[in-house]
Parts: C-alpha cells; structure tokens; sequence
C-alpha cells in the first residue's frame, strides 16, 4: 500500500493509475472525490508480453475540512484509503492501494490566495496566521501548494468545554468546532473529552476579541 501525505485542506489531490481495460474496481474513495477513466495511446505489455493500449483512472480529490483528524494517532480520523484494481484476467491479483491522510490544523495555498483571504476565510486577523507560521520571512508571498499553519494544538484537561476553551484563547467557539470536526457534538456547553488535541486559533488583537466579564488578555 502507497501512503499519501496530504498535509492539509482546500488543494485537489490527485491520483493517476493505469489499468488495462476500463471495468475498474473502486471498492472505497475519499468522500466527494470524482474518478475519471480515458484511454491512453502509449502501448504498455501485459503480463503475457502482449502489447495493449491502457486506460488511466484518474482520482480528484479536494479535502475538507472535515476530512481532517490526526492520523498518527489511533482513532484520529484523517486517513482515507482507495483501492483501485481491473477486472482484467492477469490484472484480477494486482490492485493499487492508497492510504491519504489529512491532517487537521493545516492548510494548501491555492492559486492568487494571501495570507489576507486566508484570514479572511477564517475569520481571522492575518497577523495571526503569520505568527504561527515562523518558517514564513515575509506574509507577502505564497505560492500555490505551499503548506501553512492555522493555529496551534491544545491539549484539553478535566472540564473543558468548547465555551471555555474559546473565552481562554479568545476565540469563538464557531471557529473551534470548524477546525475541530473530528471532535465537535453537542453544544458549546458539552465537554471535550480530556486530553484532546484540540486545533485553536488566537485572536491576536486584543480589539477584536469578545469582552467576557471578568476576562482580561
């Protein structure tokens, strides 16, 4: 089996496999991907020397955000396997199996996205992203399928819900349980089970953060 690194949210994935004839065998796929299967005009030998136009199965993907998890943990979520196969007769024992895993506070630049639209898309200042993203000199220039940070990890304790966790670190809770959905149900009063990796992303100015009464920052 291959395993897919795929870092983060939002940029289209996608897998090419040829086959020798256009009945594929797709048992699983990553949820909303598509599959699409043209022939090709290169001649490629078969297992008994024989000559043949293949076809290619191509897999489309684009992760979401609630695709995501922590996929080196167990039970984490983020991992999505294909298997690709033909029904050929000498094909019918070979298949392609691929694991992709997506992990969740990460994200792909797409193409003309700056470190503004992104903020923006999160409802964020972009100073906040840019100061999660050390390895970044300038937030003046991305490029496309460059890897970023949305925020940090938290690991919960005993009693935290998803309305503490928010008022703490300045956020909102609509914010949390978008770049939590591996973890959200419930309310915003429900407790997050203890020691969760929980994916938060500070409000770095002061000015814009909620005022909760006896709160200061």
């Amino acid at each position: 089996m291959w395993s897919v690194y795929v870092p983060c949210q939002a940029l289209p994935c996608f897998l090419t496999v040829a086959v020798l004839d256009a009945c594929l065998s797709l048992q699983e796929r990553p949820p909303g991907s598509t599959l699409m299967v043209e022939k090709l005009f290169t001649l490629i030998e078969d297992t008994a020397g024989v000559k043949q136009l293949p076809f290619r199965a191509l897999l489309h993907w684009t992760p979401r955000l609630e695709d995501a998890g922590l996929p080196d943990e167990t039970g984490g979520g983020g991992v999505f396997e294909v298997t690709i196969g033909s029904t050929a007769d000498e094909c019918r024992f070979k298949v392609h199996r691929v694991s992709f895993k997506v992990y969740k506070c990460k994200y792909c630049v797409n193409e003309k996205e700056s470190m503004h639209s992104i903020a923006q898309r999160f409802s964020t200042h972009w100073t906040q992203i840019w100061s999660t993203n050390h390895q970044l000199e300038t937030p003046d220039t991305l490029s496309k399928g460059q890897e970023i940070t949305l925020g940090n990890f938290y690991r919960t304790v005993k009693g935290d819900t998803w309305k503490l966790i928010a008022v703490r670190f300045g956020t909102t809770v609509e914010r949390l349980m978008e770049l939590n959905r591996d973890l959200t149900s419930g309310t915003m009063t429900a407790l997050v089970p203890a020691n969760s990796q929980v994916c938060v992303m500070p409000d770095t100015c002061p000015e814009r953060r909620i005022p909760h009464k006896g709160i200061t920052w």
